[in-house]
């Protein structure tokens, strides 16, 4: 009785749920680290390793529900696409350690928003 959760049935259901209760987690716990923290250099590697785990695992997840399918090719696509943005269009300032997000095809955002300092291009 004490084990019921371990059947192949109820399997399916706890590994949902440990995946979104292990998401919210990871997104409070990077949240805070990327307001907080003003360490530039640490945030860059930071982020970029976290971008690629994150998009990997949802390619994963994505192909266990997918399998090797049209679908999958789709949102493999879609997920490869975000990160690229992801990666490409988000900058640190130097100055006050504040994250700065582009928007995709509109212009290059310059300075910071909080402090004004200029950003490296």
């Amino acid at each position: 009785m004490i084990f019921l959760f371990l059947l192949p049935e109820k399997f399916g259901e706890l590994l949902s749920i440990l995946w979104i209760a292990a998401t919210i987690f990871l997104a409070i716990t990077c949240a805070l680290f990327f307001h907080f923290h003003s360490d530039i250099q640490l945030k860059r590697v930071v982020f970029r390793f976290l971008t690629i785990v994150y998009g990997c695992g949802y390619l994963m997840v994505g192909f266990m529900m997918m399998g090797a399918s049209r679908w999958f090719l789709l949102f493999g696509s879609g997920v490869m696409l975000i990160i690229y943005f992801n990666l490409r269009h988000t900058e640190f300032c130097k100055a006050c350690g504040k994250t700065t997000f582009e928007r995709p095809f509109t212009n290059k955002v310059n300075c910071c928003i909080k402090c004004g300092a200029q950003l490296a291009q």
